[in-house]
């Protein structure tokens, strides 16, 4: 899951709950963001 390294050890800031897409996003410190959706039964991320 090396998507993920940039994250990894960083402090969670803030979590939006539902996001403008109807997901969360969770920001990290840093200014790296994780974006979580359920689409057709499965969850999707990206960092972004």
């Amino acid at each position: 899951m090396a998507k993920f390294d940039d994250i990894k050890m960083q402090e969670l800031e803030k979590v939006e709950d539902p996001d403008g897409s109807g997901g969360v996003t969770l920001h990290f410190a840093g200014g790296k963001k994780v974006r979580i959706t359920a689409r057709d039964g499965s969850l999707s991320s990206e960092v972004i």
